[in-house]
């Protein structure tokens, strides 16, 4: 499971839905909740959390201009690459601290990504979920 420590800075929330916004240093991330702070009393604005997202969650790509509707993107360096049978984890240097990466190996196989490479990190909204 990969955390980031990071900051809520606002909260949009319509029905039972809240689209929170937060920071850890300088990069920004969205999280997508079916909560509220009338239902969450953790949700408020400099409330310290940790965004919490599987390694699976985890979408790579050589470059950050790719048009895709993922919210959260920042940038990271390759530092490793583990290769078995089935499943490759791709270990990531970022500013939020180290992000890993689980993909098949077979995909593995067809992209051009190597140690040392810096590569785009994108991760859906909905897939993260925050911790106290």
């Amino acid at each position: 499971m990969n955390r980031i420590p990071a900051e809520i800075t606002a909260i949009n929330t319509a029905g039972n839905l809240s689209e929170v916004q937060l920071t850890s240093g300088e990069i920004k991330f969205t999280v997508l909740l079916v909560e509220t702070p009338e239902t969450a009393p953790y949700l408020k604005i400099g409330s310290r959390m940790t965004l919490l997202f599987k390694e699976t969650e985890v979408i790579l790509a050589e470059n950050s201009a790719v048009n895709v509707s993922i919210q959260n993107r920042f940038h990271g360096t390759i530092s490793e690459i583990k290769k078995s049978e089935i499943l490759s984890e791709i270990i990531l240097k970022t500013a939020v601290g180290t992000v890993k990466c689980l993909i098949s190996t077979s995909q593995l196989a067809t992209l051009p990504f190597y140690e040392g490479q810096e590569v785009a990190i994108f991760v859906k909204a909905n897939e993260i979920m925050l911790s106290e």
